[in-house]
């Protein structure tokens, strides 16, 4: 396993969205997630968790709270679900240069990395 992170998604008028944020020096989209540090002891919870709230400045159980789901595995790292409390924009980190909430038909569209196009492919939507 390589790394963790949370796919997180908020209903806008009946209409399902997702979070992706762009790199800043790639141009690709992607969820929040990342590689396992120290202080994370192993734990890719820990690391999904760490991850979401150092990109997007959202705290669990405060802006989002997590899915009755397993995580999934796609490309390598561990995902986890998270459903938006309130629909709120995130703060993002020097890490990507924008975060937009698209709907899978944008998303279709967009240059993403191997994690969003894999969740592509199996529509696993909530």
């Amino acid at each position: 396993m390589r790394g963790a992170g949370v796919i997180l998604m908020r209903n806008d008028n009946d209409e399902q969205r997702f979070l992706l944020l762009r790199g800043t020096y790639s141009g690709i989209w992607s969820f929040s997630k990342g590689r396992p540090e120290d202080k994370d002891n192993n734990n890719f919870f820990v690391t999904a968790i760490r991850e979401t709230n150092e990109e997007t400045g959202f705290i669990l159980d405060q802006h989002y709270v997590l899915m009755p789901v397993e995580p999934v595995q796609f490309c390598r790292r561990l995902y986890w679900f998270g459903s938006m409390i309130k629909p709120e924009n995130p703060r993002i980190s020097d890490e990507h240069d924008i975060a937009c909430w698209f709907t899978v038909s944008e998303i279709e569209k967009l240059r993403s990395n191997t994690g969003v196009r894999s969740w592509l492919k199996t529509k696993f939507l909530i």
